[in-house]
């Protein structure tokens, strides 16, 4: 035989419970106490907003007229260009040019206490003094480039959806959204810089051996390709020689969040709410069927 609901016995003693157990000064006063509870977490809690720019891929420098170009385009990934922006954001040689501009001391020695960079005390923790003591080895006493790079490395973040050419640099801060915007433009100046003097001490690396190839007497085949070469190379320095990005191009530049990303005002009342609806249900059901329960 089939069971049928009775929806008239289910809705009573859902009515009941709501009675007994829902609609109760316990109940209630856990509901009060929820939002006391959030406004006291908002009020501690430090707000943090979203500085990010976004980029988009400078895909013109992976275009070539010569034959050497179409089949390097044919070869490279779609989004070799944004791959070596990414590589350059967070390697020791863009926190070394950034430690050189100052960002070190402006980072880690906010109250300027230090002239020198390279003395800025740095402060370790007890596990890991207690560590260094037992393994036996010396920690760093003072701040380096290599801090600024372990702080890119946790702050910053890269984003590139699928198949898109635009891509965002972005990162969190609870303090001077100004400063935060500042940071974000030098990062990305600073590592976009940095690839490009690697790419051009590979093109006068090239242009020298296909320069030095060319001085040997040789076929007009071979000849003529290294001319492309030494062409191409030419132009590809050329291109690099400016103070203009090379590898991505500014969509937006850094902004700030209008609201802050942490916390979600709205998110904490509504999860106490929740808790302390459960809670209050559940300590009133307790307190008057404790004898049966035990």
């Amino acid at each position: 035989m089939k069971y049928q609901y009775n929806f008239k016995e289910i809705f009573n003693n859902a009515r009941l419970f709501s009675t007994e157990y829902v609609f109760t000064k316990l109940v209630l006063r856990a509901i009060f106490f929820s939002f006391v509870v959030s406004i006291l977490i908002l009020i501690f809690s430090t707000p943090k907003f979203s500085i990010s720019a976004t980029l988009l891929e400078n895909k013109d420098q992976q275009e070539s007229s010569d034959l050497e170009g179409v089949f390097r385009s044919i070869s490279q990934k779609d989004n070799e260009m944004f791959q070596k922006f990414r590589a350059n954001v967070f390697s020791t040689t863009t926190s070394k040019e950034l430690w050189k501009l100052g960002w070190g001391s402006r980072l880690f020695d906010a109250g300027n206490l230090y002239e020198d960079d390279s003395k800025i005390p740095k402060s370790h923790g007890s596990f890991n003094r207690f560590s260094a003591f037992l393994l036996g080895y010396e920690l760093n006493p003072y701040y380096s480039h290599l801090d600024l790079k372990e702080f890119i490395l946790r702050k910053v973040q890269i984003r590139q959806a699928p198949r898109a050419s635009d891509f965002t640099v972005s990162m969190l801060t609870d303090g001077n959204r100004e400063f935060a915007k500042e940071l974000i433009y030098s990062i990305i100046i600073t590592a976009d810089s940095a690839a490009k003097q690697k790419a051009l001490a590979v093109s006068r690396a090239r242009i020298k051996s296909a320069m030095d190839e060319l001085q040997n007497p040789k076929n007009s085949l071979v000849n003529n390709g290294l001319s492309s070469i030494l062409n191409s190379e030419y132009f590809k320095v050329a291109s690099l020689s400016n103070d203009l990005p090379y590898y991505v191009y500014f969509v937006d530049m850094p902004s700030a969040s209008e609201y802050p990303i942490s916390p979600n005002a709205a998110a904490v009342f509504v999860a106490d709410l929740i808790i302390f609806f459960i809670l209050g249900v559940f300590f009133s059901y307790y307190s008057k069927n404790k004898e049966e329960l035990w």
